[in-house]
């Protein structure tokens, strides 16, 4: 089942960006996270600042939240969103 945005904060530590989901169907909010380092390999920046981190999740939220729902809908509980999964890797 897809999962789709939901509402909450994004908060940056030192894993990376971490984002709520939502899976409707079974009425569960889902933690996602995108590492500082798929943000970084995405956008071109090298900067490691949570700030700029959360701007560029920004830029690309949907292709990110796009991610976590494939691999959420493959069985990963808690998709994690990595340098691997870059277009441009």
């Amino acid at each position: 089942m897809p999962l789709f945005r939901a509402a909450g904060e994004l908060i940056s530590d030192s894993d990376g960006v971490r984002f709520p989901m939502k899976d409707e169907a079974a009425d569960k909010e889902v933690p996602c996270l995108v590492t500082f380092e798929f943000l970084q390999a995405r956008s071109g920046i090298g900067a490691v600042d949570a700030q700029e981190m959360i701007e560029e999740f920004e830029i690309y939220r949907a292709e990110i939240e796009e991610f976590a729902s494939r691999k959420y809908d493959r069985g990963d509980s808690q998709p994690r969103i990595t340098k691997e999964d870059s277009p441009s890797n």
